[in-house]
């Protein structure tokens, strides 16, 4: 079942995009690729929302305020009222650029959960054994037991692509029903509110039930085999991009 959250709309069209048009290129191409996409879509909503006009005059009134306070700067009480109003200027064009700020940062958000999806771990082949871990709400250790009644102790074997996992509590009551075919659906948890906007591609554990958390410990995919463990993964290519593009957008644009 296809995850009818915004995100799983974004994620859809992401994985489309990138096992169609880029699926020749290498790994870390496609996050050079994404991280250019993320840096403008960000820069562009920002240049849409935030009143490029109005925050350029409000600037050019800082400076000239600037130079009327060093030509009176023998003056305390000319001195003062010039600080007063670049004060209040400087509150204008942050007042004006926050909330185009706050929302050219979605479509980084949504692309990080989208590429976290696909480069964040590796996808392991069934049977290996995959550590699991299974919590109340409380943090507490809780009871999971697989379909056949066999009890989930420290790791279970990874199912095929093409068969469900099913899990049930300590009473025999399901809790979960899927399909885990990707690394990255390596975190199943009940249902929450921010889940509209942001799902969990992997589904949902039983709403109301004793078990609120089961985690999946995956291996990290290496992108750059040159790199320290902490650095190899797609994290480094794609920040870096994503903050030249928007610098370079910016600058040659000339973006407030």
């Amino acid at each position: 079942m296809a995850d009818p959250s915004l995100s799983g709309v974004i994620l859809s069209a992401f994985l489309a995009i990138d096992e169609s048009i880029l699926s020749p290129l290498p790994t870390a191409a496609r996050l050079v690729a994404w991280g250019v996409i993320a840096g403008i879509l960000t820069m562009a909503t920002y240049a849409l929302l935030a009143p490029q006009g109005k925050i350029k005059e409000t600037r050019q009134a800082m400076k000239s305020h600037d130079r009327m306070a060093a030509l009176k700067s023998e003056d305390v009480k000319e001195v003062l009222s010039a600080s007063w109003q670049q004060l209040r200027l400087s509150f204008r064009v942050l007042r004006m650029m926050f909330g185009a700020s706050m929302i050219s940062g979605f479509p980084v958000l949504f692309i990080l959960f989208c590429v976290d999806f696909q480069y964040g771990y590796q996808t392991p082949m069934a049977g290996d054994q995959i550590a699991v871990t299974a919590l109340t709400a409380e943090e507490q250790p809780a009871p999971v037991f697989l379909g056949d009644g066999a009890p989930v102790e420290a790791t279970i074997a990874w199912p095929d692509p093409n068969n469900d996992l099913i899990l049930a509590d300590a009473d025999k009551r399901q809790v979960f029903a899927g399909r885990l075919q990707q690394a990255g659906l390596g975190v199943l948890h009940q249902h929450r509110w921010w889940n509209y906007i942001l799902g969990n591609p992997a589904g949902y554990l039983a709403d109301g039930g004793p078990v609120d958390f089961v985690a999946f410990t995956h291996q990290r995919q290496v992108i750059i085999d040159a790199l320290p463990d902490w650095l190899s993964g797609w994290e480094l290519p794609f920040f870096l991009v994503l903050v030249v593009t928007s610098l370079s957008i910016k600058g040659i644009f000339r973006i407030q």
